[in-house]
């Protein structure tokens, strides 16, 4: 049993070198030196990732005497064993950090340290992720109101015009044929007699000096007029005719020559 118990120690040193995977340094630090940041992948995840790398590259200075020399004197210091994985993860994470800005704030900073520099790249990521939020909560504001139904306006009354109204050249100035004044065409609300009362004929829209109505009605009796004259030289004509036998009948025995309204015996 004592010869087991002093074997035992070897023994499970003797398991540990046959079952333990030995990492080859080099490769290790090597994928530790290429690592950058993923995309949509935070601080906390690319450093996580470069702790865990880390491990497997046996960044530890082992312990050591170095000789120094103070006041001429050759003395030996005694150096304990140093672990440089932080430093050198602060390094991959200025080299390898995905914000072309935060990288730029970061090598302006002295004496930076792996807690500062995480910090400095936190910051930067909650001041994007709030900006994003605002974005996108305004723009879904603004489609938001875009998709509401516009409000309806009671409709404004509509003037209708009279088609005289209407010009081809709203510029033009002219004598208005409405007023008798000058102003531009094709705007009645600039028309003085619009709306007003005709003491003439008694018509809207018009003013009495300009008045088409007395045109027309002196027209028609003008041409009632001559009518008139044409229809008493008519009658005059057709009494003359009666009186004078213009048209007479002629009878020889049995036959009648001449109008048979105005017969006379020969």
């Amino acid at each position: 049993d004592e010869k087991i118990k002093q074997d035992y120690p070897k023994l499970i040193e003797i398991l540990v070198k046959k079952f333990t995977h030995h990492a080859n340094e080099t490769v290790e630090r090597h994928i530790f030196n290429t690592m950058i940041q993923q995309d949509e992948e935070n601080i906390e995840g690319f450093l996580m990732r470069l702790k865990l790398q880390a491990k497997k590259c046996n960044y530890v200075i082992p312990a050591r005497n170095v000789e120094v020399e103070i006041n001429d004197t050759k003395q030996t210091v005694a150096l304990d064993q140093e672990d440089i994985s932080e430093t050198l993860i602060r390094d991959r994470i200025v080299v390898g950090v995905a914000n072309q800005a935060t990288k730029t704030r970061l090598l302006r900073e002295h004496n930076l340290t792996l807690e500062t520099a995480v910090s400095l790249v936190k910051a930067v990521e909650m001041a994007d992720k709030r900006i994003q939020t605002l974005l996108t909560t305004n723009a879904a504001s603004i489609n938001a109101i875009g998709r509401k139904r516009p409000r309806e306006t009671p409709s404004k009354p509509q003037i209708t015009y009279n088609k005289r109204y209407k010009t081809q050249n709203p510029q033009a100035r002219s004598r208005c044929g409405y007023c008798g004044n000058q102003h531009q065409l094709g705007r009645p609300d600039l028309c003085p007699a619009y709306q007003q009362k005709c003491s003439k004929c008694g018509m809207n829209n018009h003013f009495a000096r300009v008045c088409r109505s007395r045109q027309k009605i002196d027209m028609i009796q003008r041409e009632r007029e001559h009518y008139d004259e044409i229809d008493e030289d008519m009658a005059e004509v057709q009494s003359e005719h009666d009186d004078s036998g213009y048209a007479q009948e002629l009878n020889i025995g049995t036959i009648s020559i001449g109008n048979p309204y105005t017969r006379r015996q020969l």
